[in-house]
């Protein structure tokens, strides 16, 4: 394949309103992730880029879970999260095919397989700009060969990518602390996330009492019962056997208590079997299944519960804040730049269901404290976590890549 000519765009900025002329123009971006589910936390950014003149492009390795009106064209790629070397194969195969065709600028590397796919195959093509965006850092938790496989691709989609970006600090300080990507690589976007939160969309005043009074009736939920909510994927990873035996303890404390799930089951990492068991004998425990009204889930929610032993920077946290809401979560990377300890929420060791029942009573016996930390919670999210800082920051980034001058508020309108 033919090398690509240097990409540099001038930097036009008009004297009126000092807003730069689409820089982006002509740039052509490529975004992969090994599940298509990940792009709702690109949407914004995607749509913040294509009005800036770049043309954008997708692939994953399945389309299930694409966002409703994903706006840039989408292809799917062999692509498994396991570890299956002829799939692999094949998938850098199609992803070398699609990046001769498109000719892209930038291909950006999402989830650790699809990262790793995407870098090893940009790298062949000569693409000139190769970002890893690390949403999450699963080698934390895992054990034995999995972890060394997981290290590895991490260490390697690192080696050959050009940026880093790291949705939190903690993400940041443990790919720098062991030696996975070198420190001038690796930068945290904006004040962390993959996105921020959409602030229209997870608003108290537009999703009223009234909504979460209406999303508990059509659950048998009593609008008098405290409700706990848990938002994510039910596998193992998320603490999900923990939250089974705290609710033991917490469902004979308090008759008046309910908790809410949302989320589906994988194969890949299942919960026990005596914790799947108490989720579902439990008349009190409503599992809801994939939440298509996220917003509504969280009007309805007193607090939410993430005792999670793994992120990179949980989203449900920022959403639930944003709806001034406050949220118990383990002490863990990830969990510890979300929450502020005491302020926003309550922090408790992971893998202890004794401390996380406890930081769950003390929210369940004190509506005052709900409402403090709901408070600080949507404030914080309010001035550090809006979607254009995230957008504005991958901006900068872009024009630097690219060889925009580096000046501040180049890319910026």
């Amino acid at each position: 394949m033919a090398a690509r000519p240097e990409v540099r765009h001038a930097v036009v900025v008009t004297a009126e309103t000092g807003v730069p002329e689409v820089p982006l123009r002509g740039v052509r971006i490529l975004h992969v992730t090994t599940v298509a589910k990940t792009f709702g936390f690109l949407e914004g950014q995607v749509r913040f880029m294509g009005s800036r003149g770049a043309d954008i492009y997708s692939a994953a390795g399945e389309a299930r879970g694409i966002p409703k009106n994903w706006p840039i064209p989408f292809s799917t790629v062999e692509m498994r999260r396991r570890i299956t070397p002829v799939r692999d194969l094949i998938a850098i195969w199609q992803l070398f095919r699609m990046i001769g065709r498109i000719n892209p600028n930038i291909v950006q590397g999402h989830t650790p397989k699809g990262a790793l796919l995407a870098m090893i195959a940009a790298t062949i093509s000569r693409v000139p700009i190769r970002i890893f965006q690390v949403h999450g850092l699963p080698h934390v938790a895992a054990r034995g060969v999995r972890r060394v496989l997981l290290v590895l691709a991490t260490r390697v989609s690192c080696m050959l990518a050009n940026k880093v970006f790291c949705v939190s600090n903690s993400a940041r300080k443990i790919l720098v602390e062991e030696a996975l990507c070198p420190p001038h690589k690796a930068v945290v976007l904006g004040n962390g996330s993959s996105g921020g939160v959409d602030l229209r969309r997870f608003d108290p005043e537009v999703c009223s009492l009234a909504t979460g009074r209406a999303f508990r009736q059509a659950l048998s939920i009593p609008g008098t019962a405290v409700l706990a909510g848990f938002a994510g994927r039910i596998v193992r990873d998320k603490g999900i056997a923990e939250l089974a035996q705290a609710w033991l303890t917490l469902r004979a404390q308090f008759p008046d208590l309910h908790l809410v799930i949302a989320g589906e089951a994988e194969d890949q990492d299942p919960i026990p079997a005596d914790a799947r068991e108490i989720l579902k004998s439990d008349p009190r425990i409503h599992l809801i299944g994939r939440c298509q009204e996220i917003p509504q889930f969280y009007s309805a929610c007193d607090l939410i519960v993430l005792p999670t032993y793994r992120e990179g920077f949980p989203n449900v946290v920022l959403e639930a804040g944003a709806m001034g809401i406050p949220t118990v979560a383990t002490r863990v990377p990830g969990c510890t730049d979300a929450v502020v300890d005491g302020v926003t929420g309550t922090l408790v060791a992971p893998h202890d269901p004794a401390e996380l029942a406890a930081a769950i009573a003390r929210y369940v016996a004190d509506p005052g404290l709900r409402r403090l930390h709901g408070t600080a919670a949507r404030t914080r999210v309010l001035r550090d976590f809006r979607p254009r800082i995230i957008h504005d920051d991958v901006y900068r980034h872009y024009c630097d890549l690219l060889g925009h001058p580096a000046r501040t508020g180049a890319c910026m309108d």
